[in-house]
């Protein structure tokens, strides 16, 4: 029979992976899809241990000689897993 140590549980959270990705939506139909998809897919990922959050920003573009304001979608994802040591 094997016997598991179990560590505190700060010291047992380690951070293997950190990534970040920048959407951008222009439009109240393209926000609210990708609303939508952001928090689809941080209900699909943290069943395998991925940390999601998101930072939304403004910011001003220029399309075609008009200044447009969109909204910007800052993503970190986290990888986070649990350090276990047997004896």
């Amino acid at each position: 029979m094997t016997m598991i140590k179990y560590q505190p549980l700060l010291e047992s959270l380690q951070l293997l992976a950190s990534l970040r990705a920048v959407g951008q939506a222009i439009g109240a139909g393209a926000v609210k899809r990708a609303m939508k998809a952001l928090i689809m897919a941080t209900g699909y990922l943290r069943l395998d241990g991925i940390h999601v959050s998101c930072v939304p920003e403004f910011a001003e573009v220029t399309i075609d000689d008009k200044v447009r304001t969109v909204i910007l979608l800052a993503m970190n994802f986290a990888f986070v897993y649990l350090r276990v040591q047997s004896a």
